[in-house]
């Protein structure tokens, strides 16, 4: 009985040599990497918070999802928190659920600010060391204040390359109507609506105006043939009316809003407008609805922002961030044009939209 307790007793012992032996030999493989791990591994279960309007618009459907593929890609969570479509202007209604966002304390932000007065409640982001991107850009003011207290938690800025658009507007405008320029016996009107004292605005405006005039220039039968005339009024009509009084022929839009307020006009006075060409920015019902038509004024296309790739990035320096990456503090992205040729092509890619 001895003999078969003690015999009991070693191969218990034996065993359990064994099992402490195997653990030790995973433990030894994990550390000296022969366990695979991927990228996407990296930061699993942290969470980005993307704030950003009603995802039921295309737009930021479309942001939606560009956030998600990066969160993804390097093993984060995405939460993305909407604006009811009521709300798409109210900036108070967003700063409520950014401090919202901050009890659950996420791991990054990401943020399409729509207004002003976000300097107190990103400061508390940078109290928390909570990363935050934006896409598009807070207002000056909110910037400079968060400078001033040394408080700033933006780390990177995403925003559509608005001057870059403004060029590719210029391109395609310009063969639209080169010949009619070289035909006209009077000086060849060329208008610019723009809204008042909005930044990417004024860059779309730039960019068209140098680009314009670079083309046209550079063909000694344009010189001195045309001119371009800039329109900024609250009232975006009036802007029309003015150019119209100039005897306009072809007009840039600089905001999809703007475009909707002069297809209505357009489509009400057609007789008045329909020698006019016309070309806008960013899409919408309106616009692809004027896109079709052929008796009121000639809409000839737009440059869509790349609104999935805005998303994407934005996600990916967050994450670049929190993971102490080398990150890319202003980046910008192309957007893309938009004409009858390629309309169905680009909404079924989610780059312009009706809503």
């Amino acid at each position: 009985m001895n003999f078969r307790k003690m015999l009991s007793i070693i191969m218990v012992g034996v065993l359990c040599l064994t099992l402490f032996s195997g653990c030790g030999e995973d433990k030894n493989t994990e550390n000296t990497g022969t366990t695979a791990t991927t990228e996407s591994t990296v930061g699993s279960g942290k969470t980005i918070a993307l704030i950003g309007g009603s995802d039921s618009m295309g737009f930021y459907k479309a942001v939606k999802k560009g956030g998600e593929d990066a969160a993804k890609k390097y093993g984060f969570t995405l939460e993305y928190i909407g604006i009811e479509d009521t709300e798409q202007s109210d900036s108070a209604t967003h700063i409520k659920k950014l401090k919202i966002t901050l009890e659950n304390d996420p791991s990054g932000v990401v943020i399409t600010p729509m207004g002003e007065g976000y300097g107190e409640v990103l400061s508390e982001f940078y109290d928390e060391n909570i990363p935050v991107v934006q896409i598009d850009s807070v207002s000056r003011d909110d910037i400079e204040e968060l400078e001033g207290k040394n408080k700033n938690p933006i780390v990177a800025t995403v925003v559509t390359d608005y001057k870059q658009a403004g060029k590719l507007s210029a391109e395609k405008l310009f063969e639209a109507v080169k010949d009619d320029i070289k035909k006209s016996q009077n000086t060849y009107v060329i208008g610019v609506i723009e809204r008042e004292n909005v930044e990417a605005d004024e860059e779309k405006a730039d960019g068209f105006i140098e680009k314009f005039t670079e083309l046209a220039d550079a063909d000694e039968s344009m010189k001195d043939k045309y001119k371009i005339e800039t329109e900024s009024e609250a009232d975006y009509n009036e802007s029309l009316n003015n150019l119209s009084e100039e005897k306009v022929k072809a007009v840039f839009i600089t905001h999809p809003e703007i475009a909707d307020k002069i297809s209505d006009a357009v489509f009400a006075e057609k007789e008045k407008y329909k020698e006019i060409t016309f070309c806008g920015f960013d899409s919408g019902a309106k616009q692809l609805k004027w896109l079709e038509s052929e008796d009121s004024g000639i809409f000839i296309g737009g440059v869509a922002q790349d609104s999935y790739n805005l998303g994407y990035n934005a996600v990916e320096q967050c994450i670049f961030s929190i993971q102490g990456k080398e990150l890319k503090p202003d980046i910008k992205i192309e957007g893309q044009w938009y004409d009858k040729t390629n309309a169905d092509k680009m909404k079924q890619d989610s780059m312009i939209f009706e809503k």
